[in-house]
């Protein structure tokens, strides 16, 4: 099972303002657990996929259209497995520190608002501590010249291009490596696609000119590039990790555009590393001490008992002030009791901020 350890102290800014941390364009299906944990769906803010999507609803139901006219097209069952996400949650805490977090599966689907947070997230902090190695980074934009060409084709000859880019003498002499981003926009006039390529670089200084007329040649005949020295490490990841998780926000564009978008980047790489940027993980790990993450409670029973039972009180304050929590008896159990509405209609507002901090 995918999980999600997922803590509420981290503030992640939501999708796309900023967001966060490769995954599959396709996903797997949900894994399924114990009966009692899956059988009954829970309605309302007990549900911690509610939660996850309480501040992004529209991007979900956007990616949830996308996905079923997709699947109409060629019958598989990415709505289902999009809707299915962080459906299955529980606690889990630390057994030498004590912390807890909370567990939950993930689709892996490229458009899912809240996989799209995990992704981002990762490669955040990851391209950050990368940038931050080095004496004088540099970010790097290539696009290409508008055309009325099927987006497929214009992202298969940026792709083509960028290859033959890094290939020249300018690149393999004065740049050691790099991490690359692709970003999709319309033109300002919304008549056309704007694909383009941002680029972390580890390079020694590189004449504007020089870089514009190397891509030129590569590209034949595109020359509008830009290259600027990178003074905040945290603000350059920031700002690239939002189109390494996602390379566009889908809710910003039509139906049929949402589509295309989709059709087009299937199966394709939409970040990459070369040279000196090769071990940069830019996927979430395993953490090194799984291992030590031991389940302690159903997060649904935790929510709805939390104001009547001790255990599960203890459990939620932990999580929530972010603090160790002592070693219970054992694991609260579901209580007969059942609370009333205006006990499962409660949220806390610290807890709406909850975000992502490491997948595996």
């Amino acid at each position: 099972m995918t999980t999600d350890f997922s803590d509420p102290t981290t503030q992640i800014p939501d999708f796309p303002g900023f967001q966060t941390a490769d995954a599959a364009a396709g996903g797997s299906a949900v894994t399924q657990l114990d009966n009692k944990e899956t059988s009954v769906q829970i309605v309302g803010e007990a549900s911690f996929r509610t939660f996850a999507a309480s501040s992004c609803q529209r991007d979900v139901r956007h990616a949830d259209l996308t996905y079923q006219a997709l699947d109409a097209g060629d019958g598989g069952h990415r709505a289902a497995t999009l809707i299915g996400c962080r459906t299955i949650a529980f606690f889990v805490r630390h057994s030498e520190t004590g912390a807890v977090r909370v567990a939950s599966n993930h689709c892996k689907l490229r458009w899912c608002p809240l996989c799209i947070r995990s992704r981002r997230y990762v490669i955040q902090l990851t391209t950050q501590r990368w940038l931050l190695t080095l004496d004088r980074p540099k970010f790097l934009t290539l696009t290409l010249k508008h055309t009325n060409a099927p987006l497929a084709d214009q992202i298969a000859y940026l792709y083509k291009c960028f290859r033959e880019f890094r290939r020249t003498k300018l690149m393999q002499s004065k740049c050691r490596g790099g991490i690359w981003f692709f970003q999709i926009k319309r033109s300002t006039d919304g008549s056309q696609w704007h694909p383009h390529l941002h680029i972390l670089i580890d390079s020694n200084y590189i004449p504007k000119l020089e870089l514009s007329k190397t891509w030129e040649q590569s590209s034949r005949g595109s020359k509008i590039i830009d290259i600027r020295q990178i003074h905040s490490a945290k603000k350059a990841a920031d700002y690239v990790a939002r189109y390494a998780a996602a390379p566009c926000r889908l809710v910003d564009y039509s139906a049929e555009d949402s589509v295309t978008i989709a059709k087009a980047l299937h199966g394709l790489r939409i970040v990459g590393k070369f040279g000196s940027a090769k071990d940069v993980q830019l996927s979430p790990q395993k953490p090194n001490d799984a291992d030590c993450w031991e389940k302690i409670a159903d997060y649904t029973h935790v929510v709805l008992s939390r104001h009547y039972d001790d255990k599960s009180a203890k459990i939620w304050k932990a999580w929530q002030d972010n603090s160790p929590l002592c070693v219970l008896d054992k694991p609260p159990k579901p209580s007969d009791v059942v609370p009333s509405v205006d006990v499962l209609n409660e949220a806390p507002e610290s807890f709406r901020g909850m975000q992502t901090c490491f997948s595996y």
